[in-house]
Order: C-alpha cells, then sequence, then structure tokens
C-alpha cells in the first residue's frame, strides 16, 4: 500500500503547476506581488538586490554570471573602480538599474526614458578608422577619426571636438 501512495505522489508533482503570491491570495502571474495598502506606515515596493560595480567585477573573476543568469536585474551602488572597468562591467560608469545580457556578456544599463540626450553604451575603438595625417606641429586640418559605437539611444551626435594630449 505504502509503494501505491508513493507513485500517486511522484506523479502529482508532473501534473501540477505553481503561482507564487506575496499580499494575495489568487496569484495572476507566476510572482504576483501585490501591495498592501492596509499598512499606511509601511513603504511597499520589490526592492531589487543592490551590489556595487566592484562586486559585480569579482563575480565575473569568479564565473558567477553566465547564460543561466540572461536578463538578472541589479542596481549598481557605485561603478567599480576605473581599473575594474573590464570584461563584464566595461562602460559601468554610474549607479543605476542594470540586467546581465548573456550573449555580449556584459551589463547594460536600464535607460530612463523620456530624454533626449545622446547616449553610447560601449566605444568600438579597435573599430576606428582615420582619414589625413597628423604631422607635428602642423594643423590637423582633413584629419577625421570615425569611432563606431553600439547601444545608442537613436539620438543624433554632432560634431564632437576633442583635445588629444600625446
Amino acid at each position: 500500500m505504502k509503494k501505491l501512495y508513493l507513485l500517486q505522489i511522484t506523479f502529482m508533482g508532473t501534473w501540477s503547476f505553481a503561482q507564487v503570491g506575496v499580499n494575495s491570495v489568487t496569484p495572476k502571474r507566476t510572482l504576483d506581488v501585490t501591495s498592501n495598502t492596509s499598512y499606511s506606515s509601511t513603504s511597499d515596493g520589490f526592492l531589487i538586490p543592490r551590489l556595487t560595480g566592484n562586486i559585480l567585477h569579482n563575480a565575473e573573476t569568479a564565473g558567477i554570471y553566465g547564460a543561466d543568469q540572461n536578463a538578472m536585474l541589479v542596481f549598481v551602488t557605485a561603478a567599480p573602480d576605473p581599473g575594474n572597468r573590464t570584461g563584464q562591467v566595461e562602460g559601468m560608469e554610474t549607479a543605476g538599474f542594470y540586467y546581465f545580457d548573456a550573449v555580449t556578456n556584459r551589463w547594460v544599463k536600464l535607460m530612463s526614458g523620456g530624454t533626449s540626450t545622446a547616449q553610447i553604451g560601449q566605444l568600438l575603438c579597435s573599430s576606428a578608422t582615420n582619414t589625413g595625417i597628423l604631422e607635428t606641429m602642423k594643423s590637423a586640418s582633413g584629419v577625421n577619426v570615425t569611432i563606431p559605437y553600439n547601444a545608442g539611444n537613436g539620438n543624433t551626435f554632432l560634431d564632437l571636438l576633442f583635445l588629444l594630449v600625446g
């Protein structure tokens, strides 16, 4: 008789599915977090894990983030130290919400909508093209450098001037 119950319990798990509700006894999706409006003295919301950029950099060294963590969301409280802005955290220069993109193996910042400021995700300096020749003590007239970029927000960049020393 015990074997029959064990067999039924085993198959029961394959036929059922679950939804989890927080402050809800009737969840409408896989994870349903509902505001608890009966308490006016508490804050409601979903708190995303908060990490520093240095912690994410160290996690890459340990091999923690990969394909299984695709689309993971974190809030970065501080950018990694300049020397640590390589690999998965390359280009992470400010605090904010970031998601992990396993295809590019990078943390990508979620941009806020409604801004008209041109933004660049990453300069691709190794693909830069140059026209003209720079000569010591001569004007750089006719010299152009084109640096492609990715993860732009679609806005236009006007001519940018850079002061180069060296």
